[in-house]
């Protein structure tokens, strides 16, 4: 019988794993054999963005160990090879392979590279690609499994979310797993001598307000933006400021603020006709909070769904 794996992994405010869901299924059928839950310590200890979900009731069958890094590898290893299981399914599965390098002899396929294609998933209709068919934007799994089921939400726990990957977007595209290409790992590029690369990051201070108390941090890392996301959901007053400097064209901030019910304001503004304008959009306070603030920081950000307030 030939089996397969969807793994899902969440991380502390250290950037490493701190929880891992596996559901182990038959390829002919995507049927479930066997689901595991992983709570890695002391890595959870530490907290991370989504610690809230890291206890979720679980509403299905399902056996939850916590154990130490060594002995959750060990376990998930022995899982895999008892149910004849070599092949690794993932969303995004460069996250998941980057924190999970004990598994890097399994063969490894990205759920990303069917669910946001067009040749693959005939729901994404007219909605805007690259050359390559690729989804623009809206490709992460609560986006994906909408788009298919209908369905919102994405909860944030390692289990659930490998349980939602199988079920709400492997299940509906109808693919067959041997159509999913492999996911290759990209040799990182040699660093070129003539010229200093420029860091992008150095020209921008995050400034927060976390109740009433506020703070300034030059050149914010990925870690401080998580984090500063995480505060906003403490007090509907909080708020964060990314600014880039010296200005970028006619933008040169974006504010996030008003948290009620996981969702934000993310006001931007800018020069228009020699008139400033600001505009703003409800967006979740979750993984695509954090990717928009990425995208800023690169200048390759979209503009799409905002409004005029002023």
């Amino acid at each position: 019988m030939k089996t397969f794996a969807v793994i899902d992994t969440e991380t502390n405010w250290n950037d490493e794993a701190m929880s891992i869901g596996l559901v182990i299924a038959q390829a002919d059928s995507l049927e479930i054999i066997t689901s595991k839950y992983y709570i890695i310590s002391p890595e959870y200890v530490v907290g991370g963005m989504y610690s809230s979900s890291l206890r979720t009731p679980i509403d299905f069958k399902c056996e939850t160990l916590e154990l130490d890094r060594k002995a959750t590898i060990d376990d998930l290893t022995r899982c895999l090879k008892e149910n004849n299981t070599s092949k690794i399914f993932a969303y995004n599965a460069a996250f998941d392979y980057r924190h999970l390098p004990e598994l890097k002899d399994f063969e490894w396929f990205d759920i990303t590279r069917v669910a946001a294609y067009r040749q693959y998933n005939k729901k994404i209709g007219d909605a805007e690609c690259n050359s390559t068919g690729r989804l623009k934007r809206n490709y992460s799994v609560a986006s994906i499994k909408k788009m298919l089921t209908g369905l919102e939400g994405e909860q944030h726990c390692a289990i659930h979310d490998a349980m939602d990957e199988l079920n709400y977007i492997i299940k509906p595209l109808c693919v067959n797993i041997d159509n999913y290409p492999p996911y290759e790992q990209k040799a990182a590029s040699a660093p070129r001598k003539t010229r200093k690369a420029k860091r992008i990051k150095d020209s921008f201070a995050l400034t927060t307000c976390n109740q009433n108390d506020i703070q300034r941090i030059e050149n914010p890392i990925r870690l401080d933006l998580i984090g500063s996301i995480y505060d906003l959901k403490k007090n509907k007053n909080n708020y964060l400021l990314l600014e880039r400097f010296p200005a970028r064209g006619s933008l040169d901030f974006v504010k996030v603020t008003e948290y009620e019910n996981n969702n934000v304001s993310v006001y931007l503004k800018f020069k228009y006709n020699n008139q400033l304008l600001t505009i703003r959009k409800k967006m979740p306070c979750n993984s695509e909070l954090v990717f928009f603030l990425l995208d800023f920081e690169k200048g390759d950000y979209s503009t799409e769904n905002f409004s005029i307030v002023n």
